[in-house]
């Protein structure tokens, strides 16, 4: 049975007709399913995130903003504490010589 499927040569226009779209469907289904693993596999990959923060220009400090007193303040404070702790070891080593 098998064989008198393969022997096209008693083949009429409808038999190759139906032959041929049913090999199209066949390959569309293919191409079809192998397009669809390759979105899968596309998906599971992790995205590309860009590091944008380093271009991002310095926000300059308006001076009717009150955290920009706190700043100040905290840049001042730092600085009195070095200078205090300089003249302390200053102080020091005038008294050991």
């Amino acid at each position: 049975m098998l064989s008198s499927f393969l022997d096209t040569s008693s083949w009429d226009y409808q038999q190759w007709l139906a032959s041929i779209i049913m090999v199209f469907v066949i390959v569309a289904v293919a191409v079809l399913l192998h397009r669809i693993t390759q979105i899968f596999k596309l998906s599971r990959k992790p995205r590309y995130t860009p590091n944008l923060r380093p271009l991002r220009r310095a926000r300059t400090v308006r001076e009717d903003n009150p955290l920009s007193n706190l700043k100040n303040n905290v840049d001042t404070t730092a600085e009195t504490c070095d200078t205090e702790t300089d003249n302390q070891q200053s102080d020091d080593h005038d008294k050991s010589n």
